[in-house]
């Protein structure tokens, strides 16, 4: 067998291809009515292991990474590993800082507030900003809604917010790929085949 990272038409996608030797595909007819379901089950494993990778690899961004982790089994003699969500591929193949305004004001609310929607946090010192047409409160412990805690650390943006207020770092790349590849060059590919051999 054959495996491929792909390269993406976009930097949103990250791809891993495995594919079936001639020598297989040339087995008897027996073993080739069950490639099918040998391919499916290293598809599974190797999706079940990019996300476990993840969860050691990975902190805030966890989550949305292993959500963009899926497979595809093509035609019974191949399948490939993807990563599609854009959030994710830029945690896996790095990505420059960025304004993060235009994201979180794409929702945003007309100025002046309604205080009851404002969490009692920003809207007991909440001030008269002049200019403002366009505002969001952002959660900045999301994942507090875990348990049934809701958030406790808000901040405010505007499209009057200064412009090195909501800058991202960016990301360094994990390149957790790689290590997908050599785990299913090295255990799961070989595993799976001699399964498939031995209950011939």
């Amino acid at each position: 067998m054959t495996v491929h990272i792909l390269p993406s038409l976009n930097s949103s996608q990250v791809f891993i291809s495995v594919d079936l030797s001639e020598g297989l595909i040339n087995f008897e007819k027996r073993l080739r009515k069950k490639l099918p379901g040998a391919m499916r089950r290293m598809a599974m494993e190797g999706k079940s292991f990019w996300k476990s990778q993840a969860g050691k690899n990975l902190k805030a961004s966890k989550t949305a990474y292993a959500k963009g982790i899926s497979f595809t089994v093509v035609d019974g003699m191949s399948f490939y590993l993807e990563l599609s969500d854009p959030l994710a591929a830029s945690v896996e193949l790095g990505a420059k800082g960025f304004d993060m305004k235009p994201g979180l004001l794409k929702n945003a609310l007309t100025w002046p507030p309604q205080k009851r929607k404002i969490p009692r946090a920003i809207a007991a010192g909440l001030p008269s900003k002049s200019g403002i047409t366009r505002y969001k409160i952002v959660p900045l412990n999301p994942n507090h809604y875990i348990n049934m805690q809701k958030p406790t650390v808000f901040r405010m943006v505007t499209d009057k917010s200064p412009a090195s207020s909501w800058i991202h770092p960016g990301w360094k790349g994990v390149n957790l790929v790689a290590k997908v590849k050599a785990e299913m060059i090295s255990t799961i590919i070989p595993k799976h085949m001699r399964k498939l051999i031995e209950d011939m």
